[in-house]
Order: C-alpha cells, then structure tokens, then sequence
C-alpha cells in the first residue's frame, strides 16, 4: 500500500545503488514495513528532507542532536517529546549497524539533559486579547496573514494544519472544515463557527489553496512569523505570541467557558485524552466563567423526577 510520505524517497537518488540515507531508509521499510519510523509523518518527512540525500557515514551524533532540537523549536516540543522521537529512528540505526553500513549508531550519543534549552513558556491570550491582535492584523495584512490568523484563532488547530489548507477540503455547504495534514497523520474533522464560516465564505476561491500570499502562492511559515514581528513592533504593549500560542489560548479559553476535555480533546486532535489533561488540566475551578446552567430557572417543570 502507498503510504503518504513515500513520495519523500522518490527523489532519484534514493533509486541509486548507493549507502545514501534515502536508499537505505527504502531497504529498511521493505524488510521491516511496520517500523516506527514513520509512526510521525511530519518526523519522517523532516527527517527524509533532511538527512535523505546524505551518506550513512556521514551523519554525525551532533547534526541528528541539532536536527531533533530544531524540531523542539519550531513545533514548542519538550525534552519528553524529543525523547520520545529517539525510539522511532532507533529501529533504522540498528538496521544500519546489523546491516555493515554503520560501526556504531549514532543517536545512543544523543542525550538531552539539563542543559537543552527549556521549551519557551506558552503565552495565553483572553478572549479580548485575540479580538485585538485580530483586530489589529485586519489593519496590517487584511488580504494575506489576517484570514490565516483569524482562522487559526477560531480553530485552536496547529499552524500547518491550517496554512496546507486545500478548498478541496472545505465543505461550505455543511460548515466542516477536514484537516488532513495533521501532525499525528489521523485526519479531523471541524464544524465552523458562524464568524469562521463567514470568513471562508467571502475568501476568493481561484486558487487550490485556501491561503495564498499577494503573489498567489501558498502563504509561508516565514511570511506569517514576519507578519506577527512588524506587527508587535507597532504595538509595543502587546503580548509575544505565536502561532502556537493561539492553539493555547483556544483551549484555554474553551476550558474556561466550561468546556470538557474529551470535547476538548477531539478538536486538538489529541491521540489520548492524557496528553489533553497533561497541557491543561491546571485549570482550576475559580477559573472558570459563570455559565448560567438553568437560565429559565423560575419555570423549572417540576414534574420531571
């Protein structure tokens, strides 16, 4: 069976008759097609992309560590989760041992310790505080970052999971949004609120892809980060946030609202519902904000047991 990421070993090279990485990788998935290693499809893909068209030999301890702690900073993971991605590669790098192409495997020299720097603190924004960084990128960029943040914002999904949006793959019709390049590589669905509907409603739909910058290419992840920068430089006394901090601010103020975290959970596109609690269940229940259960309270049928 195709798998999704296969089209990142067909690069010529990977064809070849050679120690490169991406022949190797093909050799290994052919013995062993349930390997680990592309258990994260965004890992593989990272992981192809980077080290597909080098030589075995060639790949040192220290450019896998640099490797794994560029994916730290750009997805906010912790320590646990680059811990957590060593086993997924381990399987491969002993193939290359068993297999004479390697002397040792390089990655049991990859160690993370208290002196890999910390995750940056997630910044939370209020539900006032998003109104206004919305509000202030419609002035900025109405055309280009401001449909982009606004639908994030109104998604609580991670940045690629919005930005690589098809309109193959909004239904209008039924207000649901379908992710699919997600980064646990199971697709979601999302229902649309009324003000997201009405944003992709009045998008110009001549492009395959939903957010295309003014040139009419798909929008960058640098083009966006720039976009934040300017705009927090015009204003001085907002907070630094970034794109996945919208992410935390929608599950937080979801939380906050009284939602529950199986609800919570599902939309995260979280595997389990530890994950979901591990990131926000310090939420506490002076936090939450009144929610008027019985709003009809003097009409209560009391005939009902």
């Amino acid at each position: 069976m195709h798998h999704p990421y296969q089209d990142q070993l067909t690069h010529p090279i990977f064809s070849s008759n050679s120690p490169y990485m991406g022949v190797l990788l093909k050799l290994h998935l052919e013995q062993s097609p349930n390997s680990k290693i592309r258990e994260r499809k965004n890992i593989f893909a990272s992981f192809c992309q980077n080290f597909g068209h080098r030589k075995a030999s060639q790949i040192t301890p220290k450019e896998l560590r640099d490797w794994l702690l560029g994916l730290q900073q750009k997805n906010n993971y912790s320590e646990q989760n680059l811990r957590a991605i060593k086993p997924l590669l381990n399987h491969f790098f002993k193939f290359l041992v068993s297999e004479g192409y390697l002397a040792s495997n390089p990655l049991e020299k990859v160690k993370f310790n208290s002196r890999t720097p910390s995750t940056r603190q997630r910044v939370l924004l209020s539900k006032t505080e998003v109104a206004l960084v919305l509000e202030a990128l419609k002035k900025e960029s109405p055309g280009v970052v401001f449909p982009f943040i606004f639908s994030l914002a109104h998604t609580g999904a991670r940045r690629d999971e919005i930005r690589q949006l098809q309109w193959s793959d909004i239904d209008l019709q039924n207000r649901l949004i379908h992710l699919k390049m997600t980064k646990n590589g199971e697709n979601r669905t999302l229902k649309m609120s009324d003000p997201l509907f009405e944003l992709m409603d009045s998008l110009p739909k001549i492009k395959d892809c939903v957010f295309v910058n003014q040139f009419g290419r798909l929008i960058s992840a640098t083009q966006i980060d720039d976009a934040i920068i300017r705009l927090q430089k015009k204003h001085p006394k907002m907070k630094r946030w970034r794109c996945h901090d919208l992410r935390h601010s929608y599950a937080y103020n979801f939380l906050k609202q009284g939602g529950q975290m199986y609800q919570l959970q599902a939309i995260l596109g979280h595997k389990s519902i530890s994950m979901t609690i591990d990131l926000y269940g310090q939420l506490k229940a002076v936090d939450i904000e009144k929610i008027n259960l019985y709003p009809n309270n003097n009409n209560l049928n009391t005939e009902e047991s």
